[in-house]
């Protein structure tokens, strides 16, 4: 497996296993590299001091303290099994153990976590996330963990929300009779296990910071899964590296002099120009279904705020409703006092009580209220939940048709790609194009269009009479003798009401005569 130096004394391993990417969901970015710590002959530093944050001697001979070279290490800290011996704690006498139990020219000394936090998260909650992750680590594989937090590097022209942690572990586990070191080394990172072991540190890593982001109220989350087994369309860019960002910054500051100063000689690595493509064609896949999205994908705070407006609406239409009912009633009672004279009132209550069935009279007019009212709101209840249902029905399949839309436009662009270089072969391969694009404009996007005005115009109209005769009818089906209950009361209470308006009249009429 071939290397590259770092540092006199130690090499990382050049193979790494890692995942940058950014969720479709509007996760933050996240970066977990897995990479091996070897020893080469002639050291003089034990362990990169850009990594710890300070310069370790060799051989227990202290060397004097230098400056880091990268500056900005916000927490470090080490993690040992409860019987781990006291010198394994600190840091100068870890390592150099750890140097003097590795004797080989090529041991693997340690390995090493290199992780990167959800930008959300503040200086406490990074220390606690790492914190879970390194006991994480003790725990699972019975190792000692040195662990440093680093800040943004923002001189070189680094992202400054790059907060991110190099979390070295020894390769060899604790005895756990001694203390010390065992003879043998754990195997769950060897080439039979790696891959396993690996997947399931980036699922434990995306699981503790999805936990610190819900826990903080952050709607960002994290994705351990690469685009392709997520089934997203997206290209995962290349891992560039320091080497490669340390040229592209030499290339940007050149280009800011003026062109006759600009030393033709600097250019931008070809690794960083492949990413920029890749960038590009995701923005574009990107930008095409972002239309579609937005108007399907809304957040819960507007979602509220619409089911609030319509709760307000449908109350104002409904106490419309019952001041509307209550005047046409109070004029048809009044039309049929002018066309035909009335009966004693006494001989109409005793006729309206005669013609009320058992069930009507062995219960008081309060109850009867009260069931009215019960089976009304259960009646509206479900009259929403139909209108609801059927919003759904259609967001239900305007996803399928933006579905169909991605697809499509897939295909479109693998069309695109595929232009014959043949002259001849142009005109076919134009008509084929000019065939997709009809069948997605006029086809797929016309029903998608026309089922998101169907979708506008149901939500403005809210729960119309319909949804009320479908809810009435549905009530009638779950229990017919409760139904016919309810309507026999509401017919009596109608009847007892207008009685009692026409008595009132009938009083009002004789005061006015007197």
């Amino acid at each position: 497996m071939p290397f590259r130096s770092l540092e006199r004394g130690w090499r990382r391993g050049a193979t790494r296993s890692s995942y940058r990417g950014r969720d479709q969901a509007g996760a933050t970015d996240v970066i977990l590299d897995i990479k091996r710590l070897l020893l080469s002959p002639g050291n003089t530093s034990i362990l990169p001091e850009n990594i710890v944050g300070q310069s370790l001697s060799v051989g227990f001979r202290p060397l004097p303290q230098t400056t880091p070279r990268k500056t900005g290490v916000e927490f470090k800290k080490i993690y040992a099994p409860d019987n781990a011996k006291a010198e394994l704690l600190d840091r100068q006498s870890l390592w150099n153990i750890v140097e003097k139990v590795e004797n080989r020219k090529n041991s693997v000394l340690a390995r090493e976590f290199e992780i990167a936090f959800p930008q959300e998260l503040n200086a406490e909650q990074r220390q606690q996330l790492l914190d879970d992750l390194c006991k994480k680590i003790v725990e699972r594989h019975n190792v000692i963990v040195d662990a440093v937090i680093h800040a943004p590097h923002t001189r070189g022209g680094s992202d400054e929300r790059n907060y991110h942690a190099h979390i070295l572990f020894t390769s060899r586990q604790l005895d756990k009779d001694t203390g010390e070191f065992s003879k043998n080394k754990f195997r769950d990172f060897n080439k039979e296990k790696s891959s396993e072991t690996v997947a399931a540190w980036r699922k434990d890593f995306a699981d503790l910071a999805n936990h610190y982001l819900e826990k903080n109220n952050f709607d960002a989350r994290i994705d351990h899964r690469s685009y392709a087994d997520r089934g997203i369309d997206l290209e995962a860019t290349l891992h560039e590296g320091s080497a490669v960002t340390a040229m592209k910054r030499k290339y940007e500051r050149e280009q800011l002099k003026p062109v006759e100063e600009r030393n033709p000689k600097i250019i931008m690595p070809i690794i960083a120009l492949e990413n920029n493509a890749i960038k590009a064609r995701n923005a574009e896949k990107q930008q095409i279904l972002k239309g579609l999205e937005q108007e399907i994908v809304l957040s819960k705070k507007v979602l509220d705020g619409l089911k609030q407006l319509e709760r307000t609406q449908k109350a104002k239409d409904q106490h419309e409703a019952e001041i509307r009912a209550t005047k046409q009633a109070h004029t048809a009672t009044e039309a049929k006092i002018r066309t035909e004279p009335p009966k004693p009132q006494e001989n109409r209550l005793e006729r309206k009580s005669a013609q009320s069935s058992p069930i009507v009279q062995d219960t008081s007019i309060s109850d009867k209220k009260i069931a009215v009212r019960l089976f009304e709101t259960k009646v509206r209840a479900l009259a929403e939940k139909i209108h609801h249902q059927e919003l759904e029905n259609i967001k239900q399949k305007m996803g399928e048709y933006m579905e169909l839309s991605k697809n499509l436009l897939n295909q479109i662009e693998t069309h695109k790609e595929n232009k014959p270089f043949n002259p001849f072969k142009i005109k076919a391969w134009t008509k084929e194009l000019d065939d997709l694009v009809h069948k997605h404009d006029n086809g797929i996007k016309a029903q998608y269009d026309n089922l998101k005005t169907d979708y506008q115009r149901i939500k403005n109209l809210g729960v119309t009479h319909e949804h009320w005769k479908k809810a009435d009818a549905q009530m009638y089906q779950l229990d017919k003798n409760a139904y016919q209950k309810i309507k026999a009361f509401e017919i009596e209470l109608n009847e007892r009401n207008s009685a009692i308006n026409i008595k009132k009249s009938l009083e009002q009429d004789n005061d006015k005569g007197r």
